[in-house]
């Protein structure tokens, strides 16, 4: 059961759970769906769009730069968008929080010939856009930004070569430039040094094929990168003084993306799936005992955070508890399960090893320290060491009250924690889920019985 104060804090008491859930929308592919629509030429038809605060900012984003959206049953999240006068003029956006958002616009935009700013609020402001700033100027963008963050100023239009990024900070930008490299209706190669979350990357390139883009790409099998010799180890290898082996690979890869000339967005109609991010959440109550079915989820989505069911392979019809130990987790590619992957560890008894710490550090909150600091106040213990979370289960968590930062994550993951744990929890902040799940609250409230 909950209380709450003033719709900001809320406190969770133990309960359990028992009923169906049905999954929101991602917020991931409707806003690449939504912005692939406003490129298109014509009137595409979006279902099951998403009613997260960043799916309102980027309908509204393009609605801003020129683009006819029309909504034909917002229960079912059905909207016409016609692209035809999309981004013919300068204009000024605001794009809320949403870091993805934000990456996919830029590139976007920067494939126009106007001048644009960009600017948002929040935790955007704080969030990196460095990559932009240091190659959009390689393929002819004029771009200035707030010492490498928000506001951005950018005019267009990109011209399209044979270019080399670094694809390790976050695949986003990835996903911007092809999208952006799409509509420019020219030929271009783009080569991607390390890149990280390549499902999302596949999720880019399914959803511009269906608006009519082909993306060749040797992404399933990136390229080896060689190592560089050094001038020293050449002349042993030469002379035969050692046996150097100037040919070996790294551990780097590089992925390459080939685009055709005369290719365009088409109108098309496109149904957006259900989040495997917002599902991780009651993914994890239902491995920690609780009696619910989860609803909408495609087994054969790319999301990347599908990698929850790494587990136990389990189907989600089966209702009973899982036994589960302290486990090892590589979460690098999918570094949003970080907060219902230590709600899991927290009700393990030992150790738990979570990799990909440092992918954390720009998301809404610093998420990382966050859930160490935040855990501890309900007496769970996590140390952050170079790239690992290692979170020091007990097999229960007292309870107590902790602080959102207004990260929607966050505030989803101590809304489970609390439900299993043995005083509840106060999650201050706790609106914080608008961001990606607004009817959360209203959907644990719901599955709550009396045991």
């Amino acid at each position: 059961m909950m209380s709450e104060k003033r719709n900001m804090n809320k406190k969770i008491f133990p309960v359990n759970l028992s009923g169906a859930i049905e999954i929101p929308a991602s917020k991931s592919d409707s806003q690449r769906a939504i912005l692939c629509a406003a490129l298109a030429k014509g009137k595409s038809v979006l279902y099951n769009v998403g009613k997260s605060n960043d799916d309102k900012d980027m309908l509204a984003a393009i609605e801003l730069l020129g683009a006819f959206v029309k909504c034909i049953d917002i229960k079912k999240g059905i909207y016409e968008i016609d692209g035809t006068s999309f981004c013919k003029d300068s204009k000024t956006i605001a794009l809320g929080e949403s870091g993805l958002g934000s990456r996919l616009l830029i590139a976007v935009l920067s494939s126009f010939e106007n001048t644009y700013v960009l600017t948002g609020k929040g935790s955007l402001m704080n969030r990196p856009m460095d990559f932009y700033v240091e190659n959009l100027p390689e393929i002819g963008v004029k771009i200035k930004s707030n010492l490498g963050k928000l506001p951005v100023e950018l005019s267009g239009p990109i011209l399209p070569k044979e270019i080399t990024v670094d694809g390790s900070v976050s695949s986003q930008f990835i996903s911007g430039l092809l999208m952006a490299l799409a509509n420019t209706g020219q030929a271009a190669v783009l080569h991607v040094q390390d890149l990280r979350s390549v499902d999302y990357v596949k999720m880019t390139l399914k959803t511009l094929q269906k608006f009519g883009v082909e993306i060749e790409s040797n992404i399933e099998n990136p390229t080896k990168l060689k190592a560089v010799p050094s001038i020293d180890d050449i002349y042993k290898h030469i002379m035969g003084i050692t046996e150097v082996d100037v040919h070996k690979d790294t551990d780097g890869t590089m992925t390459t993306f080939r685009m055709k000339a005369n290719q365009s967005y088409t109108p098309t109609q496109y149904k957006i799936e259900s989040d495997w991010s917002s599902a991780s959440y009651w993914i994890v109550a239902k491995l920690l005992g609780a009696d619910i079915t989860i609803n909408g989820l495609d087994l054969e989505s790319l999301q990347a955070d599908k990698k929850l069911l790494e587990f136990t392979n389990w189907q989600l019809e089966n209702v009973s508890k899982f036994q589960i130990s302290n486990f090892e987790f590589n979460a690098t590619d999918c570094p949003d399960l970080f907060p219902s992957l230590a709600v899991l560890a927290a009700f393990q008894e030992g150790i738990s090893v979570i990799k990909g710490v440092n992918r954390l550090t720009y998301k809404e909150s610093n998420r990382g320290e966050v859930l160490k600091s935040e855990f501890k106040k309900v007496g769970v213990e996590i140390e952050l060491k170079g790239d690992e979370m290692l979170i020091y289960g007990s097999g229960k968590v007292k309870g107590g009250a902790i602080s959102s930062h207004n990260d929607h994550r966050i505030a989803m993951c101590f809304g489970i924690t609390a439900l299993f744990s043995e005083e509840g929890i106060t999650i201050n902040d706790s609106e914080a889920v608008s961001k990606s799940y607004p009817t959360f609250w209203e959907e644990l409230e719901r599955l709550c019985k009396v045991s």
